[in-house]
């Protein structure tokens, strides 16, 4: 046992934290971190931009006669289902070009809910391209550890990872009120850019403003992933420094608390293992040293 230093406090500012129930044990045994596609994650409002109509999507909706190609083949199915009456997929093409302005004027709905449709699919496309490692600054907020960390049950790590990385860029993400807006126009014309994109992965509801939340993005081709079964997780190996403090739960086991330690000892040579007990005064977590590497 121990009391803390200033180096402590001072490597605090430079972590970032992850909590774990005590069923991902496995975690630090295998050194990995868990990078999850969009798609997979809790929140339905993730990565859901909010459109924004103006003057020029108008303009563009109003002289744009012209369906995808998803849409007219099932318009194309639709007619022979409807009216029995088979066209080639040229043919149908055709007579889309041929009644530009009829079809414009019949079916508008189509055209009001392309971009909103587009949004929606954009969660599928990152889904396939990207995984997102999510990290708090803090290892101190009690909804964390209820909500992540199977109620006070399991533990928190705390990692050292590159601030400035190719293959792991870091976003901090932005609470917000509002979704990230969009402007519609640069969905009809196809100029979603990187930035664009950034602002969106990184945008969260104020709900989860407690979560003090940073993200690492990673390329899921990258050729140094191994996933899982059913594709929801996505595992990079890390080396031994990266893992920096361990922190116990108020309802650890003892079990788990042994495991823990003689895992960093072994794996981790470089971690502080720290207890943590709640504030005698307010709702706050706080920590007492238990294991100091002597190094």
């Amino acid at each position: 046992m121990g009391s803390e230093t200033q180096a402590d406090l001072n490597e605090d500012q430079i972590l970032f934290y992850k909590f774990y129930p005590p069923s991902v044990l496995m975690a630090l045994k295998n050194q990995t971190l868990a990078f999850t596609p969009p798609k997979w994650f809790n929140d339905p409002f993730e990565f859901l931009p909010r459109i924004i109509r103006d003057e020029k999507s108008e303009k563009l909706l109003k002289d744009t006669g012209n369906f995808t190609k998803k849409e007219a083949e099932r318009y194309r199915r639709a007619v022979l289902r409807e009216h029995q009456h088979h066209y080639s997929k040229s043919e149908f093409k055709r007579l889309l070009k041929q009644n530009q302005t009829y079809l414009q004027n019949q079916i508008p709905k189509e055209f009001d809910t392309y971009s909103q449709d587009i949004a929606t699919e954009l969660l599928n496309i990152l889904s396939e391209s990207i995984g997102v490692l999510c990290l708090s600054k803090s290892w101190k907020n009690p909804l964390m550890w209820s909500h992540y960390s199977a109620g006070f049950q399991g533990f928190c790590v705390g990692y050292k990872l590159p601030s400035d990385s190719k293959v792991l860029p870091k976003l901090e993400v932005s609470y917000s009120d509002e979704r990230f807006p969009l402007n519609e126009t640069e969905v009809l014309r196809n100029r979603i850019t990187r930035e664009l994109l950034e602002g969106i992965i990184a945008r969260k509801s104020l709900h989860w403003k407690y979560e003090e939340e940073v993200r690492y993005i990673i390329d899921l081709s990258y050729p140094k992933l191994e996933s899982n079964a059913d594709g929801s997780q996505f595992y990079l190996k890390h080396g031994s420094l990266a893992v920096q403090k361990i922190l116990l739960g108020l309802r650890c086991s003892q079990h788990m608390r042994a495991e823990l330690c003689a895992l960093a000892k072994k794996s981790y040579q470089h971690a502080t293992i720290y207890n943590t007990s709640p504030d005698t005064h307010d709702f706050d977590i706080c920590r007492t040293l238990f294991y100091r590497p002597m190094l």
